[in-house]
């Protein structure tokens, strides 16, 4: 996997710090810290929901500020982020993405030393990783 840091953003960060890293790295997805530790996923389709949640059609403007626990909200059930440890295979990382570790697979793995939620994030995989990961394989 690439050696890029992963940005964990917090709950409490506006918004706009995650749209910064959607403009500067064409990220879609980022892994947000929540205040009791967990992790979760925001997405640029959460982000596009609450801003159609705020619209106002009368002005043509929508809220300037929202922090990333407001906009949060908005995601959708699959946008479920999991925690491994850096000793995940590809192969397992492929059965979690294909749906077989669980009903429903997830939009991203989140990689930590030992796989414990509470640890510094060593990477973040997404499904667009896994021809990546499956080349690693040959």
């Amino acid at each position: 996997m690439s050696s890029q840091r992963v940005n964990v953003l917090d709950e409490a960060n506006d918004s706009a710090e995650f749209l910064d890293l959607v403009r500067d790295y064409n990220f879609s997805q980022a892994p947000v810290r929540m205040s009791d530790g967990a992790l979760a996923l925001i997405t640029t389709n959460a982000v596009a929901r609450w801003l159609s949640s705020e619209y106002k059609a009368f002005s043509g403007a929508a809220v300037e500020h929202a922090s990333l626990g407001e906009v949060i909200k908005f995601s959708e059930a699959e946008d479920e982020i999991l925690v491994r440890s850096r000793e995940m295979t590809v192969v397992q990382a492929w059965r979690i993405f294909a749906g077989l570790e669980n009903n429903t697979p997830p939009h991203a793995l989140v990689i930590t030393h030992s796989g414990k939620m509470s640890e510094t994030p060593l990477a973040l995989v997404v499904r667009s990783d896994l021809p990546a990961l499956l080349k690693a394989l040959l």
